[in-house]
C-alpha cells in the first residue's frame, strides 16, 4: 500500500509462482458421461425421463442427434418451461397428445389396481366363506360320527341287558326243572316207602 509507510515494497526482491490447473472442460464431460451410464447401470429407468441427457453428454459421433431423438420420447411434464418453448409446432401438439395417452394410461392403471383390489377383496372373502362352510361341514360330520357311535353303544348295551336276561331265564327255569325233578323224586320215594310198608292188622273179638 503506497499510502501505508509500514507495508512491506513488493516492487523489488524476487518471488517463486507456484500454478495449480483443475481437470479440462474435455475432462470434466467424460467424467460426467461417465457418471451418467454409471447411474443408468443403477437405475435404467433414467433412460425414459432423461435419455437426452444421457445421450448428449457422450462425445461420440452421432450423439447429438439421438439426443433430440431421444427428447422426443420424454414424457412433455418432465421437460422445462425452456425446452417446451424450443420445441416446434408438430412437437408441441406430440407432447400434448403424449400428455393425454399418459393420463389415460394413468387412469385405466388406477382403474385397473381398483379392480384388482375389488377381485382381492371378493376372493378373501369367498375363502372365509369357505373356510366357514368347510367348518361347518367337519362339525356336523363329527356330530353324524358321534352320533354313530353313540347309536352302536346303545345297541351294544341292549344286546349285552338281552343276553343277561335271557341267561338269568335258563337259570330259572333249569332251577325250576331241578326243583320239580327233585320233588318227583321225593314223591316216588314217598309211594315206594308207602307200598313196602305191612300193612296194619286188627284183632277180631271172638
Amino acid at each position: 500500500d503506497p499510502m501505508d509507510p509500514d507495508s512491506p515494497d513488493i516492487a523489488s526482491g524476487s518471488y517463486d509462482v507456484t500454478i495449480t490447473t483443475g481437470a479440462s472442460y474435455t475432462t470434466r464431460r467424460v467424467e460426467a458421461a461417465q457418471a451418467m451410464m454409471d447411474a443408468v447401470q443403477v437405475f435404467p429407468q433414467m433412460m425414459q425421463i432423461a435419455g437426452d441427457l444421457v445421450a448428449k453428454a457422450q462425445d461420440w459421433p452421432g450423439a447429438e442427434e439421438l439426443a433430440e431423438r431421444l427428447k422426443k420420447t420424454v414424457p412433455p411434464e418432465l421437460l422445462s418451461d425452456k425446452e417446451k418453448k424450443d420445441m416446434d409446432p408438430q412437437s408441441q401438439q406430440n407432447a400434448q397428445a403424449m400428455m393425454q395417452q399418459n393420463q389415460q394410461m394413468q387412469e385405466m392403471i388406477q382403474k385397473g389396481q381398483a379392480e384388482m383390489q375389488k377381485l382381492q377383496t371378493e376372493n378373501t372373502a369367498l375363502k372365509l366363506k369357505v373356510d366357514v362352510e368347510t367348518k361347518k361341514l367337519s362339525i356336523e360330520e363329527y356330530k353324524a360320527e358321534t352320533d354313530r357311535l353313540t347309536a352302536y353303544a346303545n345297541i351294544a348295551k341292549t344286546g349285552q341287558e338281552f343276553e343277561f336276561q335271557k341267561l338269568e331265564h335258563e337259570a330259572h327255569t333249569a332251577m325250576e326243572a331241578e326243583k320239580l325233578e327233585q320233588s318227583s323224586i321225593e314223591l316216588d320215594h314217598n309211594m315206594e316207602q308207602a307200598e313196602n310198608e305191612p300193612a296194619p292188622t286188627s284183632d277180631s273179638a271172638p
